[in-house]
């Protein structure tokens, strides 16, 4: 007699379970159902009273709040700063401002330099002299007052120079010692004057430096002041030997320098320079 195997029902077939697999489900989609496309599964989901959150998570949030105010309101009150009114600001008393020598117009200070500079006379002494004159006071004062001076100085006061057997080092270093700038006030000055001494000691004189004055005299692109010579006639053997020397010298500005010097000291000598023939 045969018998008849029992069909499984769709429900049977759903839980039904191969051992060693694993039931997996369908991602639920944004309506909140799975991709079967089953009745049952687009059905709605009604939420259960598990999935709601309680009553003491919904009151946490007031109970925190609650709780703030509270110690808020245990806490001392602070002792604040009353409210005073701004200072007023502080009232500047105008000083009469103190008025010094600098504070006066330049034509001013230098109309005050000529006054105390009249009458002045400047000595430049040779190097191996033992007699030292002090600088004016003017020039040691400050240095904004040497420079505003000095230029005054240059130009106007008297200057006497004193030149031993024709050794020009005392000239050359005073020379040197005003700026390049500065050396042209000395050729609107009218009170220039030299003067040449000799002695027994030295008759041959200071050949370098006299080189040197001759050079710069003869120096066509420099200011040259109108420096007067004058002095004694030398001794015999000195005059010779300047003679000899300006005959022999090639330049012209050099021989009319050198002819000038010794027709001062009385040592006649002849200039045939272009600038003597006109």
């Amino acid at each position: 007699m045969a018998t008849r195997l029992a069909t499984p029902t769709p429900s049977d077939q759903r839980t039904a379970q191969v051992p060693g697999d694993r039931q997996t489900s369908a991602p639920p989609n944004m309506h909140g159902s799975t991709d079967d496309p089953s009745p049952s599964a687009t059905a709605s989901i009604t939420p259960s009273r598990d999935t709601l959150p309680s009553v003491n998570q919904r009151s946490a949030p007031v109970t925190i709040a609650r709780s703030a105010i509270g110690q808020m309101q245990m806490m001392p009150p602070r002792m604040l700063r009353p409210i005073k009114p701004a200072p007023p600001p502080p009232t500047v008393i105008d000083q009469p401002k103190s008025t010094t020598f600098f504070d006066l117009p330049a034509e001013l200070r230098i109309e005050i330099y000529k006054l105390v500079l009249d009458n002045v006379i400047i000595h430049v002494l040779p190097l191996q002299s033992q007699e030292r004159h002090c600088p004016h006071a003017l020039v040691r004062t400050s240095r904004q007052v040497r420079n505003e001076a000095l230029p005054i100085i240059h130009a106007s006061c008297e200057i006497r120079a004193v030149v031993t057997d024709f050794n020009f080092g005392g000239m050359l270093a005073w020379i040197d010692r005003i700026p390049s700038q500065a050396q042209g006030y000395l050729s609107k000055n009218e009170n220039l004057s030299i003067r040449l001494c000799t002695s027994t000691t030295n008759p041959n004189g200071d050949e370098q430096s006299l080189r040197r004055w001759l050079k710069m005299r003869a120096d066509r692109y420099r200011a040259q002041p109108n420096w007067q010579y004058s002095g004694p006639a030398p001794n015999s053997k000195m005059a010779n030997s300047m003679k000899r020397k300006a005959k022999r010298m090639p330049e012209e500005g050099k021989k009319h320098e050198m002819i000038k010097m010794l027709n001062a000291v009385s040592v006649v000598l002849k200039c045939e320079c272009s600038e003597c023939q006109s």
